[in-house]
C-alpha cells in the first residue's frame, strides 16, 4: 500500500520473476514507483549473469549495484524533508544455483542501498515492528508451511488493524525446494474469523483465570466454552480447507507467463 497525505493507494507489492531458470520474488515496501524501477533494474542486471556466475555473492552484488543508482538519483538527491516519502525497501526471496550448492536465499535491500543476507525471517515497511513482535516468539526453522502461513496471516492482519498506513489485499508466494515458484491460495477470510473469535474468548477467559476471581465453577464454564468453541472452529475449518484443496486440484494450473 502506498500512503500519501490523506489518501491511500493500494498497489501491488509482490513481484515474482523467473530469471534464467532461477526463481525470485521481490517484496516492496515504501514508494511504489521508485521501488518498481529498482526491481526492473535488478531483473535486467540479473538476466545478464551467466549460469556459472549466479552465486550468492554475485547475486547480492548485482542487486546492490542495480539498486544504488535508483536510490542515489531519486531518493538521496532530494531534499531531506522529502526523502521519507520517496524511499523504499525490498525483500528478495530467491532460489539460485550458487555454484552447485543450490537453495533458498533471502536478501534485504535497505533504504540506503545496503544489501544484507537474512537468516530466518525479515519484516519491512511501516508495520515491521508488529511483525517482529509477533514472529520472534513463535518462529523456528522447523515450522511447517501451513504454520508459517498462519503466522504470516496473523502478522498481516495485526499490521492492517493497528497501523493506519497498512492495508490492501494480502497475498502469498512460495518458492519450493526444487526452485519452482507459485502463488499460494490462503483462506484469509476464515483465518480472520478464527483470529477474531480466539482473541475475544481468550481475553474473556483471562479475567476468570486471575486469582481474585473465586468462582471456580464459573471459570470451568468459561474454560469449557473456550475449548468447545475452538474445537468447533477447527472441525469446520478443516472440512472447508479440504473442500478448497480439492477444488484447487481440479483447476488447471496457471501459466508462469500469465502470473508474471
Amino acid at each position: 500500500m502506498q500512503y500519501t497525505g490523506a489518501a491511500k493507494f493500494f498497489q501491488r507489492k509482490l513481484f515474482p520473476l523467473t530469471i534464467n531458470g532461477d526463481s525470485y520474488v521481490f517484496g516492496l515496501a515504501g514508494h511504489a514507483p521508485n521501488g518498481k524501477m529498482a526491481i526492473d533494474e535488478c531483473e535486467e542486471a540479473l538476466t545478464a549473469l551467466g549460469s556459472g556466475e549466479r552465486t550468492l555473492s554475485a547475486v547480492k552484488k548485482t542487486i546492490r549495484l542495480a539498486v544504488k543508482p535508483v536510490i542515489d538519483d531519486y531518493v538521496l538527491s532530494r531534499p531531506e524533508a522529502e526523502r521519507s516519502a520517496l524511499d523504499f525497501e525490498l525483500l528478495v526471496g530467491c532460489w539460485i544455483p550458487d555454484g552447485g550448492a543450490s537453495g533458498h536465499r533471502l536478501l534485504a535491500v535497505r533504504r540506503n542501498g545496503a544489501v544484507n543476507r537474512i537468516e530466518g525471517y525479515e519484516c519491512i515497511g511501516v508495520g515491521s515492528y508488529l511483525g517482529d513482535f509477533l514472529i520472534a516468539p513463535a518462529f523456528n526453522h522447523g515450522l511447517s508451511l501451513g504454520t508459517i502461513q498462519l503466522l504470516a496471516a496473523q502478522v498481516l492482519r495485526s499490521a492492517k488493524s493497528y497501523d493506519a498506513n497498512c492495508g490492501g489485499q494480502s497475498a502469498f508466494e512460495i518458492i519450493h525446494q526444487d526452485g519452482k515458484r507459485e502463488p499460494v491460495f490462503f483462506d484469509f477470510y476464515h483465518a480472520d474469523i478464527f483470529f477474531n473469535t480466539h482473541e475475544v474468548l481468550a481475553k474473556s477467559l483471562l479475567f476468570f483465570v486471575a486469582p481474585y476471581n473465586t468462582d471456580d465453577l464459573l471459570f470451568d464454564v468459561k474454560l469449557r466454552e473456550f475449548t468447545e468453541t475452538m474445537k468447533s472452529i477447527r472441525s469446520s475449518w478443516k472440512k472447508l480447507h479440504n473442500s478448497q484443496q480439492n477444488l484447487l486440484m481440479a483447476l488447471p494450473k496457471e501459466r508462469d507467463d500469465i502470473l508474471d
